[in-house]
């Protein structure tokens, strides 16, 4: 499993064993009061300190590389514009640097690097998942193609994300063997109040391509046993 900004939370989150009903119920305990610990930077204007503790209560503060599945966390690295996968060490700090957005999170600081949302570089990260071994990959794209007449400080960073990750997008999700595209036009990074929605909207667009998926897996199991 590999994951990048809110796609890492949910998978380090499956990773370490719920099931996909009790991930339901995990997301309905998030929202900004329990998440947004907000401070005064110009960095940004919440800390992340939250996330990251929410995070490892859920996991009981098991390390990346003791979760059951095997897990990366895509971050970007703020002074060279790379991406970075984490699969070792604590879960909570790695699901903070990949969901940390530039001007609205602090950044992380490990090991005299600065990190923040992974989306900027590896949006979908395909690759990861290729580079740990994985021989069939199912992408799920969350992004939005950048709308005109969008406005306010939250929609404007959405916005700026999209318009950057669109090759980066492309490039990723052509490795990929199955892509499920959930039409999230109604929903943003900041949509708190439309969980079930979202929910809604992902298993429609995961039950639309079941069929593909269970041919191309039967496919790919009789080539390869």
């Amino acid at each position: 499993i590999t994951g990048t900004s809110a796609g890492s939370l949910v998978g380090s989150l499956y990773a370490y064993g719920y099931t996909p009903e009790q991930l339901q119920r995990i997301s309905y305990q998030m929202d900004e009061l329990n998440l947004a610990d907000f401070t005064f930077s110009r960095n940004g204007v919440i800390k992340g300190a939250r996330l990251q503790q929410f995070v490892d209560a859920r996991v009981k503060n098991t390390p990346l590389q003791k979760l059951k599945t095997k897990f990366t966390a895509v971050a970007t690295d703020l002074d060279s514009g790379q991406s970075i996968g984490f699969n070792n060490g604590d879960t909570g700090v790695a699901v903070r640097a990949s969901c940390s957005i530039p001007n609205v999170f602090m950044p992380v600081q490990m090991n005299n690097h600065r990190y923040v949302d992974g989306g900027l570089s590896a949006p979908v990260p395909v690759s990861y998942a290729k580079k740990e071994g994985a021989n069939f990959i199912i992408a799920v794209d969350i992004s939005a193609k950048p709308e005109q007449g969008r406005s306010g400080y939250l929609s404007n960073f959405d916005q700026t994300i999209n318009i950057l990750s669109v090759k980066l997008l492309a490039e990723q999700l052509k490795q990929a063997d199955i892509v499920i595209h959930p039409d999230i036009s109604t929903l943003s990074s900041f949509s708190f109040d439309k969980k079930q929605e979202a929910i809604d909207i992902g298993y429609k667009a995961a039950m639309a391509q079941m069929p593909i998926i269970k041919q191309k897996i039967a496919q790919w199991q009789k080539l390869h046993n």
